[in-house]
């Protein structure tokens, strides 16, 4: 059974997102979706929509492992509650596939190697739109100089990160040699909020507390951000900063 044949079945619900239970023999399949792949992340592979020039594809994949968190299901949660924030992106669809009494198989193969991630209870499907990196030779701005013009800079980040001050002193090059959006990844759980203050902009703001709720609301999450997480989206008056999957 192909992803695009199960849509019609009739789902309950995970927060704003349906469950479509499939039956104990279903398989789901992304070989249609083979050719349009994009790349892969921990839980995620990411393919072209195959119509939709601007959309892509992910499937996120929730093992059949209680040390893998269920982050991702409750971050697309928080987005499809807060369809309007700037920071955010923009969500088509999103639907979880499960399959009862066994697992599923991750199909990309070089990421089937590792012995945790081969078996998944379910799999996040979401249409989304596409975005740029931060390194796309489009953008004319590095992602530091981006952050700084919403008030986030290296200097405000690191009195928060997780580090004592002899730790810090130890670290020292490596510390100036993260990013700024790197340097996020090293904030602790119970500081990440007051980044929400230093920020110049009231949506990035209202961003980083809508996240903040997500980890602090939900056991199975916690903050996964680094360079990747933040993307970009072309718009008529400039690029936009967007937090993409900053939580597992």
């Amino acid at each position: 059974m192909k992803v695009f044949e199960v849509l019609q079945k009739r789902p309950t619900r995970k927060g704003l997102i349906p469950i479509v239970q499939l039956p104990r023999s279903a398989t789901l399949s992304v070989a249609s979706l083979q050719k349009n792949f994009l790349g892969s992340g921990y839980q995620a592979d990411v393919f072209k929509h195959p119509k939709h020039g601007q959309t892509v594809i992910k499937l996120i994949h929730i093992p059949d492992d209680v040390v893998v968190v269920e982050g991702a299901v409750w971050y697309v949660n928080a987005v499809l509650k807060n369809p309007n924030n700037p920071f955010l992106p923009r969500i088509h669809k999103a639907k979880i596939y499960e399959v009862g009494g066994q697992g599923m198989d991750r199909e990309m193969a070089n990421l089937t190697d590792d012995g945790h991630q081969n078996d998944y209870n379910a799999i996040l499907f979401v249409e989304t739109e596409m975005l740029l990196p931060l390194d796309h030779p489009k953008l004319a701005h590095s992602g530091d100089e981006m952050l700084e013009a919403v008030g986030i800079t290296k200097e405000k980040l690191v009195p928060l990160m997780r580090m004592n001050p002899a730790q810090m002193h130890r670290h020292a090059k490596f510390v100036e040699g993260l990013s700024t959006a790197a340097l996020l990844g090293h904030i602790s759980n119970d500081k990440f909020l007051k980044v929400a203050d230093i920020t110049t902009n009231p949506e990035l703001s209202k961003a980083i507390h809508i996240m903040h709720e997500v980890v602090t609301s939900h056991a199975s999450a916690s903050f996964d951000l680094h360079d990747d997480n933040f993307m970009v989206r072309i718009t008529s008056v400039g690029p936009q900063l967007v937090l993409n999957d900053p939580i597992v």
